[in-house]
């Protein structure tokens, strides 16, 4: 599942128009697709903008009020969405065209949209299986609390979660550390019960983060907890970590614990905590952790614009 593209009318930080994603060398989603403008111009608003126009159609968690999305002075607002689907997605509905387009509309009297219930099935799936694609969003004051309690019950991703998913909750992100430590001590498990590869979040968080490894575990009192190693082979804690390095630990493990596979990812801010040289490695980097996702990146990094032909730059403002 990737988007072709947005188009918004009424919708609160955007202007009235159609912002493509189209990658002009094959005329399919483009892999990456960046956002750029002032601070101020929208960008974050049309990370947004699909967010709730996905939500309106097939939602995995409470919506927010419509009034929150119709920009002052208009009655209502619209968001469309082109949606180009995988293979897989349309063998599992039955769906005989590689694209199809949502419509959602917020707020005003008019009779709400109806929109293809095989698409609505999978716009509201959200499963931590890889086979199950979904939407992400990593908002720009993200941020991945070493001392935040953890519900053990949302190792395998409860309702609860599920509902903070598209929020700039970090209560999204409060399962991570255990699942590390679950992963460390064999407890990673696929749906049928059987381990999976050991290794992943390592693996991963090599692709993101060149400063330090994950290095094992190690015991304090009662409790597990990541161990991790600088260049020098010192030993280090989760504490000890750099912003950055938190940072890359989150996408690390988001990416391995959800599944987050043939979808749609939405980062705010790539650049945060990181110079801009280190920004466009690092998206380099979640580019390479699996090759069939979609990322929208907000930045004003010009390393990270720079990574993409014109035509996959939205210029906003």
């Amino acid at each position: 599942m990737k988007v072709q593209r947005v188009s918004v009318d009424g919708f609160r930080g955007l202007p009235d128009k159609a912002f493509p994603f189209i990658d002009p060398s094959n005329g399919r989603a483009g892999s990456l697709v960046v956002v750029t403008g002032a601070t101020g111009s929208g960008k974050t608003s049309l990370l947004e903008a699909i967010i709730a126009g996905k939500e309106k159609v097939a939602a995995y968690g409470p919506m927010r009020p419509d009034t929150t999305y119709v920009r002052p002075g208009a009655g209502a607002a619209k968001v469309k969405i082109v949606w180009e689907l995988s293979d897989a997605e349309r063998g599992r509905t039955g769906l005989g065209v590689p694209t199809l387009e949502s419509e959602a509309m917020f707020g005003g009297s008019l009779t709400p949209p109806v929109n293809d219930p095989a698409l609505s099935a999978v716009l509201g799936e959200y499963s931590l299986d890889p086979a199950s694609s979904k939407i992400e969003y990593f908002h720009a004051t993200r941020r991945m609390n070493p001392g935040q309690p953890v519900d053990a019950t949302q190792l395998s991703g409860g309702l609860a979660e599920r509902a903070l998913r598209l929020t700039r909750d970090d209560g999204k992100f409060s399962a991570l550390v255990k699942y590390i430590v679950a992963a460390g001590l064999g407890l990673d498990v696929d749906a049928e019960g059987q381990p999976r590869q050991p290794g992943r979040v390592t693996a991963a968080f090599a692709k993101l983060c060149s400063t330090k490894k994950l290095a094992g575990l190690y015991r304090v009192g009662d409790g597990v907890f990541p161990g991790f190693q600088d260049k020098a082979g010192r030993a280090l804690g989760l504490t000890q970590l750099s912003d950055g390095e938190l940072d890359a630990l989150l996408f690390a493990a988001s990416f391995v614990r959800n599944g987050i596979r043939n979808s749609v990812v939405l980062v705010d801010t790539p650049e945060l905590h990181r110079s801009d040289t280190e920004a466009r490695e690092f998206v380099e980097g979640l580019l390479s952790l699996e090759e069939d996702n979609q990322l929208v990146v907000a930045t004003r990094s010009p390393a990270v614009i720079g990574m993409v032909p014109r035509d996959l730059v939205v210029q906003l403002g």
